[in-house]
């Protein structure tokens, strides 16, 4: 009865990923960034806050917009991203611009593993992130990402 309720009258997913969060005074602690923008803070917001909305056409093109901008490889925001928009990531349309951002990552080499390594333990997540990674459109620095993630041990 729970299951019937949260599926068809609440909306909820059968699974949703846990996505951290830092306070702002504690951030130095954990990451270490050179920009503390509150803009980038209020768009990884407004991104968590759109993760929930109805209209597929609306998250993305905002998702599209946000992985066009210069400052798209912030960790924050690739966090937020595959953190409540992972659904949307199985559009290659989203997911080849996200995966050159998180190659590009400013947090580095772990993140990159970080973040990929739980996009591929989603349930059907796996395929379609695979499928972007083999793309031979991808840029030298996702291979180069890609090469240092399967080389680990």
């Amino acid at each position: 009865m729970q299951s019937i309720m949260n599926l068809k009258i609440k909306y909820r997913e059968s699974f949703r990923p846990f996505a951290p969060s830092v306070l702002r005074e504690r951030v130095a602690e954990y990451f270490e960034l050179e920009v503390d923008s509150p803009q980038i803070t209020a768009l990884a917001m407004g991104l968590r806050a759109l993760s929930r909305a109805k209209a597929h056409a609306t998250r993305r093109e905002s998702l599209q917009a946000v992985l066009a901008l210069p400052t798209a490889n912030n960790v924050e925001l690739l966090a937020a991203i595959a953190g409540r928009c992972w659904e949307d990531l199985q559009d290659p349309d989203i997911a080849r611009p996200f995966l050159e951002a998180l190659a590009r990552c400013e947090a580095g080499s772990d993140a990159f593993a970080a973040v990929l390594a739980d996009l591929l333990f989603i349930p059907g997540m796996r395929e379609p992130m695979l499928a972007s990674l083999r793309s031979p459109e991808r840029s030298p620095q996702l291979a180069a990402a890609l090469e240092g993630f399967f080389g680990r041990s």
